[in-house]
C-alpha cells in the first residue's frame, strides 16, 4: 500500500503519517525552516529557523538543543499559525507524530513546559518588533521586550547557517568542549 511522503532537499522520503527517525536529517530541517516565514508571511521575512535559535537562546543550556528543534516538524509539514492550528486536530496529531520521531532521532524532549514558555516568550518578543499592532492585543501586559532578542530578519541562507552553527555547537562531543591544561 502506498503511504504518502514528503521528499526533502537531501532526497529523503519522510512518511509523515508514520515517520522513522532515520528519515529525519538536520540539513532538511535547517533548510526548510530557514525558508519559512513566521506569522503567515505577514511580516518582513523572518524565518522559523531564526525563531528556533531565539527560543534556544532563551533557554538554559540543558534545554537548548530541544528548544532549537521545537518546531522541527514544520520542516515536513509547514508552519501554521497557532490561531489557525487550534482548529486542525488532525494536523496537530500528525505534527505530534513527526515531532516525536524528531525527538527520538536527536534524543531530546521538545514537549517540556520550559520550552513551551520560551517559545511563547519568543513569540511575544517577535510580535513587539515585527507586527504593526506590536502584539498589544495578545501579548501579556507585563511583558517587556528585550533588545538582545530583537529579530534580525536574516535571509534564508543566513538563517540556515545560524541554525546549523547552533546545532553543531550544541551537539559537538563533550571532549572537544573540555579544556585540558598541561
Amino acid at each position: 500500500m502506498f503511504e504518502p511522503y514528503i521528499e526533502t532537499v537531501t532526497g529523503r522520503k519522510v512518511h509523515f503519517l508514520h515517520p522513522e527517525p532515520d528519515e529525519i536529517d538536520i540539513k532538511d530541517i535547517a533548510f526548510s525552516l530557514s525558508n519559512q516565514c513566521r506569522f503567515s508571511g505577514h511580516v518582513q521575512f523572518y524565518s522559523v529557523a531564526e525563531h528556533s535559535v531565539m527560543v534556544a537562546a532563551m533557554c538554559q543550556e540543558k534545554d537548548q538543543l530541544a528548544a532549537l528543534l521545537h518546531d522541527a516538524s514544520e520542516a515536513y509539514l509547514s508552519d501554521i499559525p497557532s490561531p489557525v492550528k487550534q482548529y486542525l486536530p488532525d494536523y496537530k496529531a500528525i505534527e505530534e507524530t513527526v515531532q516525536k520521531a524528531i525527538n527520538d532521532k536527536f534524543n531530546v524532549n521538545t514537549f517540556t513546559e520550559n520550552i513551551k514558555y520560551a517559545d511563547k516568550k519568543a513569540s511575544y518578543q517577535e510580535a513587539t518588533y515585527l507586527l504593526d499592532s506590536r502584539g498589544r492585543d495578545w501579548v501579556p501586559v507585563l511583558f517587556q521586550p528585550q533588545q538582545k532578542f530583537k529579530p534580525h530578519c536574516l535571509t534564508p541562507k543566513d538563517a540556515f547557517v545560524l541554525f546549523m552553527d547552533w546545532y553543531n555547537k550544541l551537539t559537538e562531543p563533550l571532549e572537544s568542549k573540555l579544556i585540558i591544561s598541561a
